[in-house]
């Protein structure tokens, strides 16, 4: 669970970085990261995802490589939280996507610790929203307020079942990712067409509580690691995903 949480102050301190940097306007954080952060997610993530317009592939790359190599950045996370950066490569940089891989070490350990930074430029986003973190998760590091641009409920849902909709390999945190936001607004209605819903209850049901159990239970907070534990619990999830899916209105033609 520490490593988790190294990874996730990583991730905090670099949104804090970025925003000094970047114009907030420009880019947009997604996926696991914005759900943990702000949609109450007790999932945490591996990866940091965005997606950003506007600013230059060039640029985009000079001022995150600015933050990586920044000794400010870097004596922050070795003296608050004992977290050094071994490596980092910019592993990936076309017109649609910047990623990079980063190895960092946390109090000493032998085994490193990977994660990876990523910004596509396949989506507007006019749909973000400028807030702060919460300050329950911000308490939590001993962090300052942190500013981030996000993307709220409805946009992520919708991009949450595009995901699960057009994936190669099936993932089962997009099972948790949905039922974690549709218990916050339970009656929120995500137009689908009847493609996008067959596929979608399709793949939902062919997600398994083994692969639950490898890919998903191990990221989960404690308190929910002890409470999604067996197949029976694993089965209730799928069931209230699939009876959302099942209730959403028909996308007009």
């Amino acid at each position: 669970m520490e490593n988790r949480q190294a990874i996730e102050y990583f991730h905090l301190s670099f949104c804090h970085q970025l925003g000094s940097k970047v114009d907030r306007k420009h880019y947009c954080l997604k996926g696991g990261c914005n759900l943990r952060f702000f949609l109450r997610s007790y999932r945490y993530s591996e990866d940091i995802d965005f997606d950003v317009q506007t600013t230059s592939l060039e640029t985009l790359k000079k001022n995150v490589e600015k933050i990586l190599d920044s000794g400010d950045f870097r004596y922050r996370l070795k003296n608050y939280k004992e977290i050094e950066i071994v490596e980092w490569t910019a592993s990936k940089q076309t017109q649609t996507t910047q990623r990079w891989k980063i190895r960092f070490r946390y109090k000493n350990q032998s085994q490193p610790i990977y994660t990876k930074i990523e910004f596509s430029r396949r989506k507007t986003i006019i749909d973000a929203k400028i807030e702060l973190v919460p300050q329950n998760l911000i308490s939590t590091y001993e962090l300052q307020p942190i500013i981030i641009p996000h993307y709220p409920i409805p946009t992520a849902i919708k991009q949450k079942v595009e995901a699960l909709i057009g994936r190669t390999q099936t993932e089962a945190r997009d099972v948790i990712d949905l039922k974690i936001m549709k218990d916050q607004i339970a009656d929120l209605k995500i137009p689908l067409s009847p493609e996008e819903k067959e596929k979608s209850l399709e793949t939902l049901l062919s997600i398994s509580f083994d692969q639950f159990n490898s890919q998903v239970h191990p990221y989960l907070t404690q308190e929910y690691q002890d409470v999604f534990n067996s197949e029976e619990t694993w089965s209730q999830i799928q069931s209230e995903v699939i009876g959302f899916i099942e209730n959403q209105p028909e996308k007009e033609p």
